[in-house]
């Protein structure tokens, strides 16, 4: 999987548990708010993220914070 910067387009490679490391460790330092998911490719891509990445996400969230369900918008 990868990941890239909108802003410098910088662009991070990796397993999706390296992938949600980077993105935790952007998130926590302050340096983004949010994300906008855009899948490299279509169909798949979204399920790819959602069944592989987020898993990852939750489970570096602190204990006290819950995570919103996901919804799988592709058909």
């Amino acid at each position: 999987m990868y990941l890239t910067s909108g802003i410098t387009g910088a662009a991070k490679i990796g397993t999706a548990s390296d992938i949600a490391d980077i993105m935790q460790e952007w998130f926590e330092s302050e340096a983004y708010d949010g994300f906008n998911v855009m899948p490299a490719t279509l169909p798949g891509g979204g399920d790819d993220f959602v069944d592989l990445v987020v898993p990852e996400l939750r489970r570096g969230l602190p204990q006290n914070i819950k995570a919103a369900p996901c919804a799988k918008i592709w058909a």
